[in-house]
């Protein structure tokens, strides 16, 4: 069994863990704590000497070594690890680079074009004729940064899964066995939400036992774009929304997941919207206090959030429009509900502000 020889090769190469790497019987790869494992205040987690990572200055890099390391076969020195990185097929049903245009077109109107733009913006890189897809898509997904911005895929750590309210930290540590580098991962129980259980019953996952580590505070496109999946109730998961106005430039408006508008957004619509009286007053002002950011007047703010309500109630209707032709695409599902759940606590947070703008 591949795991089994991952499990021998790992302890050939130093790896110390109070973790178990463990697989279903659908093949989802996770890490559990072993029975050994004491509910201490700060537990370690993970030590991995960085001889026994693939370590590049670059992705690209970091993918051409892996490939090299691929095409070795069994006389790789990392082929127990390398053999159980999933297959291109695997990242072709996930990794929307991969997907084909019947299964993209549905996201054009429904995520406001985000997906597209993040697609285009990453094509010369993903597509260069250089690089191997297969092994920039594993570099993209599973590798960790170092303390000296070097890339690294790191046995072990690549296989523990992601749960944003997960505290984690991350440093090499020169004071290894033997005198040699390696690289550590820890969980501060003090840092974890509080809630009445214990520190370890609120890092596992019932009923699995399952151990997460956050990759970051990273919203669904994020995820989406590099890891082929999504969070529909994901704490910093942000979305834009397209606020059009006329004879002026569309201008994009960061939402928060609670509903919140970014005030940077907030302060060109002001600016935008301010008529004259507005203006002159603004101008007026000394410099210090001139801020459209912050507030213009009760009028111009009013005008502000109906403006952003009514392209909110369409993008809210293209979501659903959306979820209509995507009803067998789980993925896509959970993607798009993630958008509609940002969008409508926008609309309940203009609405508690302003009532008279949405009946």
């Amino acid at each position: 069994m591949k795991l089994d020889v991952f499990r021998s090769w790992c302890s050939a190469q130093g790896i110390k863990s109070s973790l178990e790497v463990k697989e279903s019987n659908a093949g989802y790869r996770y890490t559990v704590l072993n029975s050994a494992v004491k509910q201490a205040g700060q537990l370690n987690l993970l030590q991995v000497p960085l001889s026994s990572c693939l370590i590049a200055d670059s992705s690209e890099q970091l993918a051409d070594r892996l490939e090299f390391e691929k095409n070795l076969g069994s006389d790789s020195d990392f082929a127990p690890y390398i053999d159980l990185i999933p297959p291109l097929e695997s990242f072709q049903k996930t990794l929307p680079r991969f997907w084909i245009p019947d299964r993209l077109a549905p996201m054009e109107a429904a995520d406001g074009g985000a997906l597209s733009r993040r697609l285009q913006a990453d094509d010369p890189r993903v597509n260069s004729p250089l690089v191997d897809p297969w092994a920039l898509a594993c570099v993209d997904s599973r590798c960790n940064f170092l303390p000296d911005q070097r890339y690294s895929l790191t046995p072990v750590l690549d296989m523990i899964n992601h749960r944003s309210s997960v505290a984690t930290k991350l440093c090499v540590d020169a004071t290894g066995e033997d005198g040699l580098d390696f690289l550590k991962l820890e969980i501060d129980a003090d840092t974890l939400p509080r809630i009445s259980k214990s520190w370890l019953e609120r890092l596992v996952s019932q009923p699995s036992d399952e151990i997460f580590i956050s990759y970051g505070d990273l919203t669904n496109l994020q995820t989406l774009m590099n890891y082929g999946f999504v969070d529909e109730e994901n704490p910093h998961n942000t979305e834009e929304l397209q606020i059009r106005m006329i004879r002026q430039p569309t201008l994009t408006a960061t939402i928060k997941s609670d509903g919140s508008i970014d005030e940077d957004s907030l302060g060109k619509l002001r600016q935008s919207l301010a008529n004259t009286v507005e203006s002159d007053v603004l101008q007026s002002l000394p410099d210090e206090e001139k801020n459209p950011l912050l507030f213009v007047s009760p009028r111009n703010e009013e005008e502000v959030f109906a403006l952003i309500v009514g392209e909110l109630e369409i993008a809210k209707d293209k979501v659903m429009n959306g979820l209509d032709l995507v009803a067998d695409d789980e993925l896509l599902n959970c993607y798009l509900k993630g958008r509609l759940n940002v969008l409508q606590a926008a609309t309940k947070k203009i609405k508690d502000k302003f009532p008279q703008l949405l009946l």
